[in-house]
């Protein structure tokens, strides 16, 4: 699963880019069957919003965060989007919890002929 970054008005730096990375990263601790996400980063004026969007098996999670500092926003964007993760995964459980066992199944088990690993 890749993370897309989309600087908007300002060059993003590869110090903040990683910071990014490494947060985002982090998210996937608490669910880790994100398919994609897409992080903006926007400088309004003198002030950066950040969003992120995120989707998952049924649904897109997005978080946003405003702060005068671009680390602080991204912090901000990410400790929303985990509580966003893990109320989503508490929903799944509560709900669903087949369909949870047969994803897990399905994503250990091989596809095809091919992909099976003899013993």
């Amino acid at each position: 699963m890749e993370l897309r970054i989309t600087a908007r008005h300002f060059d993003l730096s590869p110090e903040l880019r990683k910071r990014a990375m490494d947060s985002f990263e982090h998210l996937t601790k608490f669910y880790d069957r994100i398919v994609s996400a897409d992080l903006f980063l926007t400088l309004e004026k003198n002030r950066y919003d950040v969003e992120l969007k995120m989707t998952v098996s049924r649904e897109v999670i997005t978080s946003g965060a405003e702060s005068h500092e671009l680390g602080v926003a991204i912090d901000k964007c990410m400790d929303r989007a985990k509580t966003q993760l893990v109320r989503y995964k508490g929903k799944l459980k509560e709900k669903h919890p087949e369909e949870i066992t047969e994803l897990s199944a399905s994503l250990s088990r091989p596809n095809s002929a091919e992909e099976e690993v003899d013993v």
